[in-house]
């Protein structure tokens, strides 16, 4: 029987690395490969201005290699580092398209043009500027402020019913006037001044007082084309 101790094995040998005193001569174990760096191409105008390739967006930079265009997957950023940014189409059309479009100003936002401005819904409600006309069109309209002020040369309000309600309300007019079908006014208490002549015509006339009927003046003068009747459980003159 052959001894096992002298049987070679069957195992493979241990990997080992070598060193030296040179760095040169290491070898290294197989590791992580480190990311690589991020691929740049570019593109310079006479002006220096540069198109470039930064790793998957497209820059657009101005000869002081500041950013005015950035593109990366479907987003992209327009810069004007000084100046004004402008957007023209001398023979056709801007269009700005998105799913939400914000504007944001520090200071002023101006909307000018020389026919009109329109700016509506697909409900149908608009708010038109063209000329010196501007036109308001909406199913409802709700307005909140603390204070208003309308000032106008000639006003026109047409409604199939106004409501209005107030603490307080005043009105001066050099002339008031008034038509109706029908009008009925309730009051706690009524107070009319005139200062000169206060007027009445009418086709007949009622007045109905539930308690004390009383009428003062300096002068009275009752006058009818043909009968006056006073009807009453008492009459007392003088």
């Amino acid at each position: 029987m052959a001894d096992d101790r002298t049987a070679p094995s069957l195992e493979p040998a241990p990997r080992t690395r070598t060193v030296s005193a040179s760095s040169d001569n290491v070898v290294p174990f197989p590791g992580p490969t480190p990311p690589p760096a991020p691929r740049t191409e570019s593109f310079v105008l006479p002006d220096g201005a540069t198109a470039a390739r930064v790793g998957d967006a497209l820059e657009l930079r101005d000869g002081a290699r500041r950013l005015l265009i950035r593109y990366e997957n479907g987003h992209a950023e327009v810069f004007a580092a000084d100046g004004d940014l402008r957007l023209a189409a001398p023979t056709g059309r801007v269009i700005v398209e998105g799913r939400d479009v914000s504007i944001a100003a520090a200071r002023d936002v101006d909307i000018t043009a020389p026919r009109r401005v329109r700016m509506a819904t697909e409900a149908d409600a608009a708010l038109e500027l063209e000329g010196d006309k501007a036109n308001l069109h909406a199913k409802e309209l709700a307005v909140a402020t603390s204070k208003a002020r309308v000032t106008a040369g000639d006003a026109e309000l047409f409604a199939r019913e106004l409501r209005t309600t107030a603490e307080r309300i005043a009105t001066r007019a050099t002339r008031y006037e008034l038509e109706a079908t029908r009008i009925v006014e309730k009051a706690k208490d009524v107070f009319r001044d005139a200062t000169d002549l206060a007027q009445t015509r009418v086709g007949r006339a009622r007045t109905i007082v539930k308690e004390l009927f009383t009428l003062r003046a300096r002068r009275s003068v009752i006058a009818s084309e043909r009968e006056t009747k006073i009807d009453g459980s008492k009459v007392l003159l003088g």
